[in-house]
């Protein structure tokens, strides 16, 4: 056996295990997000490759679930996709009233003056946020669609068509997956006992950590 041979061999077990070879025993576990004021988040990454997503930040809860599996060094994140709306149109006519109103319907009243509103039509568009009943008055103009976006459980803008532009009265109340969080791919580095990269509810530049739960 010669130098090179003796040295790869050598190499060979002085290389640390990759994470390709590392079990899903050894992998799932609890990943608490650390650093951030104020908020709980985390990941629970079970043995079967699902999981479950969590965020609390005050009286604000999200939460998502999905599977997971290992891409190199980094854990692929994804669930069932977005419904494609986080609202249902309930009811829409014709009053005899100034302007045109979006009233947004639910049990808990808190949430509702949090709701950006949008119609356009004609090349020209209104936004603007509900008061704390759900309630916003537009201007009176020729309507295509209407877009809503929940400021704390939307991640996504909610665009309805509008065929009938003689109504100026539109109710809307939220589906029940509301606030669920949607994964499509997104992907956390592996190191350790770590997870490393984005947050799915914070979206900004920042690299957060999540440390595994002992």
């Amino acid at each position: 056996m010669n130098k090179f041979q003796l040295f790869f061999i050598a190499l060979f077990f002085f290389i640390p295990k990759t994470y390709a070879q590392l079990t899903d025993k050894q992998i799932a576990g609890e990943y608490y997000l650390e650093g951030v004021m104020e908020v709980g988040s985390g990941f629970l990454l079970s043995e079967d490759h699902t999981f479950e997503f969590f965020f609390s930040y005050g009286a604000l809860d999200r939460q998502g679930e999905g599977t997971w599996k290992m891409e190199d060094n980094k854990v692929a994140l994804n669930s069932a996709p977005w419904p494609g709306s986080d609202f249902k149109l309930e009811k829409q006519q014709h009053r005899k009233q100034k302007g045109i109103v979006v009233q947004v319907i639910d049990k808990n009243t808190m949430i509702l003056g949090y709701m950006s509103c949008m119609i356009s039509g004609d090349g020209k568009t209104q936004e603007l946020q509900t008061n704390n009943e759900g309630e916003v008055t537009f201007e009176p103009q020729h309507v295509d669609s209407i877009s809503l976006y929940h400021q704390f459980f939307s991640d996504q803008l909610s665009v309805f068509p509008v065929k009938d532009t003689a109504d100026n009265y539109f109710e809307f109340a939220f589906l029940p997956h509301i606030g669920t969080v949607f994964f499509n791919n997104f992907t956390l580095t592996l190191d350790k006992n770590e997870l490393t990269g984005g947050h799915p509810v914070m979206k900004d530049d920042k690299e957060y950590r999540y440390v595994k739960s002992k």
